[in-house]
């Protein structure tokens, strides 16, 4: 039986952009730094994102900073 999974909504509300280049399985999550900590966004929103994706390129990064 799997867990569920969860996310806090200040974790979607942070994201700004995401780039898709699905050829190599990649996936950028640029969120916005004064919304939530990079730690915090890593922790909640990529953990995520990780289990619910195949992607092996995964990054997560700052709005303006990919």
């Amino acid at each position: 039986m799997h867990e569920p999974l969860s996310t806090s909504i200040l974790s979607l509300a942070a994201v700004r952009e995401v780039h898709l280049t699905p050829a190599i399985n990649s996936i950028v999550v640029c969120y916005d730094p004064q919304g939530i900590t990079e730690k915090a966004f890593q922790e909640n929103f990529c953990q995520l994102l990780q289990q619910l994706t195949p992607a092996h390129g995964l990054r997560c990064c700052e709005a303006d900073n990919w």
